[in-house]
């Protein structure tokens, strides 16, 4: 009597992606890296995701840079939403995004949304 054995070997297989969520991926990801490289003249201009916050760090380091050459306090510019949307023309909910986030807080330290 001959003894037959079998065995179970389970491949794991990628899921396969669209044409249109490949290239998706790799626009978002050549996307960010354009962002940090446009000059602000074509920022300012631009509908590309992500494309909000990097408007509003750059606000950020050029209020920080012109505040840090004022001797007096009363010459500074004050950081905060209203500023920046004015600044950036971008919407309450991108500039509120980047104050909260980790790097906005490090950025401008305390600071009331309110």
């Amino acid at each position: 009597m001959e003894v037959i054995k079998t065995v179970t070997v389970e491949v794991p297989v990628e899921k396969e992606q669209s044409e249109s969520e490949q290239q998706q991926q790799v626009s978002s990801r050549g996307t960010q890296r354009d962002i940090k490289n446009m000059a602000t003249s074509e920022l300012m201009g631009a509908k590309i995701p992500g494309s909000g916050l990097e408007k509003v760090r750059r606000a950020v380091a050029a209020i920080k840079a012109y505040n840090e050459g004022q001797a007096e306090k009363r010459f500074w510019w004050a950081i905060n939403i209203r500023t920046l949307k004015d600044l950036t023309n971008c919407r309450t909910s991108v500039v509120e995004k980047y104050l909260k986030s980790e790097e906005g807080r490090l950025q401008v330290g305390v600071l009331l949304l309110n």
